[in-house]
Order: structure tokens, then sequence, then C-alpha cells
């Protein structure tokens, strides 16, 4: 990813890991609803990508009844809570609240250099991966 979340999931129970690539598109679309399984037995982790202090958007964004309820206007822009947005729509699926966690890293701002794709144009992405040890 180089600025959409990346929503990491696994359930021990189930035997299921699987990640799924949100960006302003997809979480307008409906991505989340579509996640076909009842999420009581997951843990998910937002990776690395924009959060809150980096997320603008336009005016055309806010038409989209799923998001606008996490859009906020700042003095000079509208800005999207992808987190809350993710978190919202995941504990409506059965996601226990206590098993959202948020690495609290924007791909945009973060001064450890991670890949941007609104900050500088790159082609570079980040990875995140799934590990069973």
């Amino acid at each position: 990813t180089a600025d959409c979340l990346p929503l990491i999931f696994y359930s021990e129970k189930m035997n299921i890991s699987g990640v799924v690539h949100m960006g302003w598109r997809s979480a307008a679309g409906g991505i989340l609803e579509n996640i076909g399984y009842d999420l009581s037995s997951f843990i998910c982790v937002a990776g690395v990508g924009l959060r809150t202090c980096c997320y603008r958007v336009g005016t055309d964004f806010t038409a989209h009844e799923r998001v606008k309820e996490f859009v906020r206007k700042t003095a000079d822009s509208l800005i999207f809570d992808p987190i809350a947005f993710a978190r919202h729509h995941l504990i409506r699926k059965g996601l226990r609240p206590e098993n959202f966690f948020d690495a609290g890293i924007c791909s945009y701002c973060s001064p450890d250099g991670f890949h941007s794709h609104r900050r500088t144009g790159t082609p570079d992405r980040t990875l995140s991966f799934i590990v069973r040890l």
C-alpha cells in the first residue's frame, strides 16, 4: 500500500487470515460490508496508511453515504477518518472492540519514511504481511 489502509485479519479459531486493502474508493464502495464472515473470533490490525492528520478529501467524497459521517471540516479542507470508519463498520460485522488494533502510523507524515503516493508521487509501496509462528 502507499496511503491506502491495510486491514489485517486473523482468527485462530477459524484458522483464517487475510488483508483488506482499503482506499477511499473501496471505503465508499462498501468493501467492509463485503466481508463474508462473522468477525467475532477475529482480531484486526490497521497497518500503515493515511490517518486523520493527512487524509484530505474533496467535496465529492461527502456525497457517498457510507463515508460522510466520518468526514470533518477544518478551516481549509475536508478530512476523512479511516480508522473510525473501519472500526465502526467492522464492529457492526461482529468484531469485538477490544480486538481492533491501530498501528497508528500515517504513511504521509511519519518520520520513518513509509511510502506515500500523495506525499511524493512514488510508485513504491509498503508491504504488509501476516506471519504465523
